[in-house]
């Protein structure tokens, strides 16, 4: 089994984006101290593959993300690297994305994704335990931000 915890897809929806793109700013509804291990659909691809590739030796269970965890800023700095200009992490209020992502994904989902990052607020850290992961147990490191970035040519 495969476990990850945040995609950094997530910050390809059309409201993230045209923050960056129009105010410089990485606008996302999480604290700017939360450490979170995000991973990529990218990445848990290559770990199915490098799993598959064990056969039966294969691990029982594979967490994919980075670690240490990231934090807002340094999302932001990825970005910046990638652009090529500063992009500023700013925390905005999980109200405030799932209006801006209502008319994406309708108004159930974006209250349920509004409750979700609401029970964030005081979380510290969204990892895993370094024993389990793809790093470890298969030798694979998560894309940096910038490259994974330039690997879905954004």
């Amino acid at each position: 089994m495969i476990s990850t915890r945040f995609y950094l897809e997530n910050l390809l929806l059309p409201p993230v984006l045209a923050g960056i793109r129009d105010q410089s700013q990485l606008r996302y509804p999480i604290g700017p101290d939360i450490a979170i291990a995000w991973t990529t659909h990218l990445d848990v691809a290559d770990t199915a593959a490098a799993a598959f590739q064990r056969g039966p030796m294969a691990p029982d269970l594979v967490t994919v993300g980075h670690l240490p965890p990231l934090r807002g800023k340094d999302l932001a700095h990825g970005f910046s690297q990638h652009e090529g200009r500063t992009i500023e992490f700013q925390p905005i209020t999980p109200t405030e994305f799932g209006t801006a992502i209502e008319p994406i994904i309708g108004a159930a989902a974006a209250l349920a994704v509004t409750a979700l990052y609401a029970s964030l607020a005081d979380v510290p850290e969204i990892s895993f335990d370094t024993t389990d992961s793809a790093q470890q147990q298969l030798g694979l490191s998560p894309r940096s931000v910038e490259r994974w970035l330039s690997d879905l040519r954004v």
